[in-house]
């Protein structure tokens, strides 16, 4: 799994300590809030990097 989160998001607790909770779990950080994150290129690299280790 992976768990994404922007730099700027806090609204939603804690996504290191989320990470933590799931095994094999991989944690990326973008710039962004809540609802921008998801439209950086940033984003997108950190989705496209994980689904080729997979």
């Amino acid at each position: 799994m992976l768990v994404i989160c922007g730099d700027k998001d806090s609204d939603n607790g804690s996504s290191e300590e989320l990470v933590k909770l799931i095994p094999h779990a991989i944690h990326a950080n973008v710039p962004g809030d809540h609802g921008g994150a998801v439209r950086t290129v940033e984003f997108s690299e950190a989705v496209i990097s994980f689904l080729k280790k997979q």
